[in-house]
């Protein structure tokens, strides 16, 4: 049964394309057609919704709610220039409060809060307001859960986290403690975990749940609400497979579409030094090109599967995105000029040129296609490679199967429990790709003498710069190099028993450093032999070459049916609506709200600054 009606403001720093404007994008879809509202009544919030990243949104959103008239829509963009991203701390803690205690009076008034009747609350979701990007945003919204309560106006928020400033971003944390004019961590946790009754934390895996609940958060004002999928957009048919009668109606001219995608990408290869063959297998890697995508892994997978006699040379790998932030530029500048300069069947960054942004085409009015959609590249290819070593939810696990492409690679044991626990099968996935030591320390086959910056001790110098940086940041007692060069050491390496008393030390491909990554795969290139000794101590590698035969339709069609019935955008209403029911009981009852005396963020600290987490691509 519908209930009467939701008034819901959904704010975030910016409307970019970005994961979060995704998130955005598939969670009020999600309302809009199944959240059980008579009336639904949206202010979306950022810095730039009347810019033209807002105003595609609320244009697409519009467009969305008039083919689903059940649910009466309206969206109303807000514009607040202080949203904007602002990590320079302010002169003192009154001017800071003083701009905060303002920020938060027009949230107030331009929500109308007031005119909210108290038996439906009105809802503040907030986006990663956490995160540092903005600290005056992050005390705000702690100073407006207080005035709710203290007001006792009928509203509350819930408080979303997709980052952490405590996970490897000493920037954010930085910006957090010292924006009052100095350094008070004490009020950086109170502003980024407000202990209000008026506060309801969701996070987007269970990992980050138990988190929050050791860090001291109720567990009971804390729930995991996963990622949505656009599973109609996704589900639906590429220009490739199109009837006659759809392409039509689409008003698209009918041509051999697979081969004009092919002979795009090939001109864009053609131009920009890559080598793309038209008649060859495609694997798909749906990234950007930055360091936590780990794509030279990708790339090794690739190397490897090219020389098993199931494929026998057969596949080249495409890349969709350059990078776009200074930080990995060099990265992606770097894997570029080596997939050049080595003629590698890999191709990098042409969904610039040739896929339109998000899932959608671009159509020209004289029937033309302008840019494919992520749909269409999908289905020419035969697989999706992920090795990414960090994601909050990750739209790779889910988002191929439905186009019936299996993903291989590495598995995330801090995300994909998740979606195990909920019916997927990803046995094939692999925790390691092992590498020996020895190709780092000693081997004469390989080019690594121990001056040259790609051997394991140059790199464990790496680590520790990298880790005694991070622990001065977090403001955690220092450690001794030494000392530190030895546990890194103790923890990096592997060790593999083959039969007793034969053992032998491996490193994880991932916890290296580009540069070390590319060192070896130039020898790896040189001496075919080497790649052979890669396979026999990563079993879990030998059935990715099998993920090209049919007989792992059963497990393609079982994910695919997971990801579309568990994370679908109904299954998505439903737990936001079992969230505000929760919600709205507790803010009725504040008297009964279990309220922490400080949450320990030490816990995060100590999760990110684990020294098996630790990486230097991250």
């Amino acid at each position: 049964m519908k209930q009467q009606s939701l008034r819901i403001g959904v704010l975030h720093y910016h409307l970019q394309r970005c994961g979060v404007r995704t998130v955005i994008t598939n969670s009020l879809r999600s309302l809009i057609a199944h959240g059980q509202f008579q009336k639904l009544h949206i202010d979306l919030i950022s810095c730039d919704t009347r810019r033209p990243n807002g105003q595609s949104l609320t244009d697409e959103l519009r467009q969305f709610a008039l083919h689903h008239q059940a649910t009466q829509t309206s969206i109303n963009p807000i514009e607040i220039p202080a949203l904007t991203y602002r990590d320079q701390p302010f002169a003192n803690r009154d001017e800071l409060f003083q701009q905060a205690e303002q920020l938060a009076q027009l949230l107030i008034s331009e929500t109308q809060l007031e005119q909210n009747p108290t038996s439906a609350p009105y809802l503040l979701h907030t986006h990663n307001a956490n995160l540092g990007k903005n600290p005056l945003l992050t005390l705000a919204i702690k100073i407006l859960a207080d005035k709710l309560q203290h007001q006792n106006l009928p509203a509350w928020i819930l408080f979303q986290m997709h980052d952490f400033a405590e996970d490897h971003r000493p920037a954010c944390w930085a910006a957090l403690r010292d924006c009052s004019g100095t350094s008070d961590p004490k009020l950086a946790v109170e502003m980024m975990y407000p202990n209000s009754p008026r506060i309801f934390f969701a996070c987007i895996n269970s990992h980050d749940q138990q988190n929050f609940i050791q860090a001291g958060i109720d567990p009971h004002r804390t729930t995991v609400l996963p990622n949505s999928i656009d599973i109609e957009t996704f589900s639906s048919a590429p220009l490739t497979r199109m009837s006659p009668a759809q392409l039509q109606s689409l008003k698209i001219n009918p041509i051999d579409f697979a081969a004009d995608l092919k002979n795009r990408i090939a001109a864009f290869a053609k131009k920009n030094g890559y080598h793309f063959d038209p008649t060859r297998k495609i694997i798909v890697s749906p990234i950007k090109t930055i360091r936590r995508k780990n794509v030279i892994e990708s790339i090794l997978l690739l190397l490897l599967i090219n020389q098993t006699n199931q494929t026998d040379d057969d596949y080249q790998l495409l890349i969709n995105l350059p990078a776009s932030t200074p930080d990995d530029l060099a990265y992606c500048r770097a894997v570029e000029n080596f997939v050049k300069k080595n003629q590698l069947p890999v191709t990098i960054g042409f969904g610039t040129e040739i896929l339109a942004g998000g899932h959608h085409r671009q159509i020209h009015s004289d029937g033309s296609v302008i840019s494919y959609s992520l749909i269409d590249l999908l289905h020419l290819s035969h697989a999706v490679f992920t090795t990414s070593i960090q994601e909050g939810f990750g739209y790779v696990f889910h988002e191929p199967w439905l186009t019936q492409k299996a993903v291989l690679g590495r598995n995330l044991p801090k995300v994909t429990p998740d979606f195990i626990r909920n019916g997927m099968n990803l046995d094939h996935l692999y925790d390691h790709l092992l590498i020996p030591k020895a190709w780092l320390v000693s081997n004469p086959k390989l080019n690594t003498p121990q001056q040259n910056p790609a051997t394991w001790k140059h790199i464990l110098e790496k680590y520790t710069e990298k880790i005694l940086h991070l622990r001065q940041a977090a403001d955690q007692p220092p450690l001794s190099a030494k000392n530190l060069l030895h546990q890194l050491d103790l923890a990096k390496t592997y060790t593999l028993h083959d039969q007793p008393p034969n053992t032998q030390k491996m490193l994880d491909w991932a916890d290296l450093n580009h540069e070390s990554q590319l060192s070896i795969l130039q020898d790896l290139i040189a001496d075919k032999a080497l790649i052979s000794q890669i396979l026999p101590t990563n079993r879990r590698l030998s059935p990715i070459a099998n993920w090209f035969c049919p007989q792992n339709l059963d497990i393609i069609n079982q994910n695919k049916f997971v990801v579309s019935s568990r994370y679908n955008l109904e299954a998505y209403a439903n737990q936001f609506c079992l969230t505000v029911d929760l919600a709205d009981k507790l803010t009725a009852e504040p008297k009964k709200a279990k309220l922490p005396d400080r949450v320990n963020n030490e816990v995060f600290f100590a999760d990110s600054l684990n020294l098996k987490n630790i990486r230097l691509l991250v």
